[in-house]
Parts: C-alpha cells; structure tokens; sequence
C-alpha cells in the first residue's frame, strides 16, 4: 500500500471513531480528506460508504449517498455490499420508503452471511426487523429479530458491541410481540432490557412500548408514567407523536377529556390531510388498526 493509501486508511479509521463518539461534522471532514488522496479502488470505495453512512446521519445530500446502489451492484467484497446495503436500509426506512428499506436490507442479510460475521448478521437483522415491523409484518420481524439475538449468542458476552446491543434487540423482540398482540410476553422482555438501554431514542421506544402493553391490558395508571417519560425523550416525529396519541388515550380512559383533546390535538397535526382527526380520535379508539411502530 502506497503513503497516500496509508494516510488515507487513517483517515477513515479516525472518521469513524469520530462517528461513534457522535461528531458527524469532524467525521465528514475526515473522509473528505482521506478520499482526496486514496488511490486504491478498494478503500476508495470503502472511504465513500463511509462518507455516505455520515452524510445520511447528518440528513445532508451528497454524491457519495447515491453512489450506495452501485457499490452494491458492483458486489466488490462482501463487507462493501454488507456496509452500503445497510446505510441504504437506514436511509429509505427513515424517508418512509420502507419496500426500498426492506429490499436492502435483504440484501445486507445475505452478504453478512457471507462475511460469516455475528456482529455483523446481528446489526443488520436488528435494522431489517424494525422495517418489517414499521410495514405491518411483525411474524417476519420476529423472525429476524429472533435470528439477529441468535448470532449475538454466538460472541463473547465481555464484548462492549455485544453488551449494547443486546438490550436493543431484546427491547425490540419485546416492543413487536406488543404490536402482534403478545402483550404479556412483549412487557417482560420490555421491562428486562430498560435498565439496560443507554440513549433517549432507545428509551423512549421501550417506555412507548411498555405504554401501549400496558394500555391494552387496560392498566392504564400503571401505562401513564411510561407515556410521560417517552413524551419528555422523544428525539423523533413518530415517538412525538406516539406518545401523545398514548397520553390521549389513557386520559380519555380515564373521563379526563379536556386533557385528552389536548393530546389528540398534537396527534391531529400529523395529519393535516385529514381534518376530522381529532373528532375521530376522541370518539374511537384506533388502536387496533393503526401501526404504531410505522
């Protein structure tokens, strides 16, 4: 490997430390560096996945996002595939194209077959369940789910990796059986991986989650204050908005209607397309026929 290609490998591996500690910005600068110098084809594309999965966390446009679908159709290496098929999943899923999402992801799931790496099987499966689930297929996103918890039992438990995204999966194999239907069995996997979790984003599912079980077990003192703790993490649209349509509901159930037109009046700002939202959500219950997790 020639100096520039060395400096270049350097520069990316600095890049993505800086994308674990969460510093998108210094990260971006970093692989806009390393590609400006990194002759070899191989880590060039592999700087450009880089670049990509950055540009997308920052929700910034760039030439290397779209240069995704080429690196997995050129199929180079396994991990590139793995790699690009995974940024592209997260992208479409988070755009609401959840087919595009779904068919990437499948994609991701056959090349970290091939890399023969759990770790990498776990992460991808994890992303692919969630998509699934967002689409209203929760027995395909058990399934995935439950494969992305059987290759983490494949890797030593001590693993920083593995100790993180155990209780994410777990949260999510937990936060699907609700939405299927399995409350009971949902909750105590739910209330298993909350103390674990780490992040307002991940707790905040799990408190919604834990919410809606418990709402349809008609527990709903006991579902209150995980609607509140998810209303005050929420960091997305959707869990906004969830958590209002919850607190709405439990107020609601409670004769405290007042309270509830208030929830029902953020909810209904979701949906400007339909100006009876409010009316229609103080007066039925939805639950039972809208997907929560899409």
């Amino acid at each position: 490997m020639s100096n520039r290609d060395t400096k270049a490998r350097e520069l990316c591996e600095a890049g993505l430390r800086k994308m674990w500690e969460s510093e998108v910005e210094p990260a971006l600068d970093l692989y806009s560096r390393a590609l400006e110098i990194a002759k070899d084809e191989e880590l060039r594309e592999m700087i450009t996945i880089r670049k990509a999965e950055a540009l997308i966390a920052a929700n910034i446009d760039g030439p290397e996002i779209p240069m995704l679908a080429q690196i997995v159709m050129r199929r180079r290496t396994p991990r590139h595939v793995y790699l690009a098929a995974l940024a592209l999943m997260r992208r479409y899923v988070e755009a609401d194209d959840l087919r595009r999402g779904i068919f990437y992801g499948e994609i991701g799931r056959k090349a970290a077959e091939e890399l023969g790496d759990p770790m990498a099987r776990a992460s991808i499966l994890n992303g692919l369940g969630i998509s699934l689930a967002a689409n209203s297929d929760f027995v395909a996103a058990l399934d995935a789910l439950e494969e992305a918890y059987d290759a983490l039992c494949l890797l030593d438990d001590n693993r920083v990796d593995v100790q993180l995204m155990r209780p994410t999966i777990v949260g999510n194999i937990g936060g699907v059986k609700v939405a299927n239907g399995e409350t009971m069995a949902g909750i105590r996997l739910l209330e298993k991986a909350l103390p674990l979790l780490d992040g307002d984003y991940l707790v905040a599912e799990v408190m919604l989650d834990l919410g809606f079980g418990y709402c349809d077990l008609g527990e709903y003192e006991t579902a209150k204050p995980f609607g509140r703790r998810a209303l005050a993490l929420a960091s997305v649209d959707r869990q906004v908005r969830n958590a209002n349509y919850l607190l709405g509901r439990i107020a609601s159930a409670a004769g405290e209607y007042d309270e509830a037109a208030q929830y029902f009046e953020v909810v209904a700002g979701y949906y400007s397309e339909y100006p009876n939202c409010k009316e229609l959500l103080m007066t039925v219950d939805v639950s039972r026929v809208v997907n929560w997790k899409a």
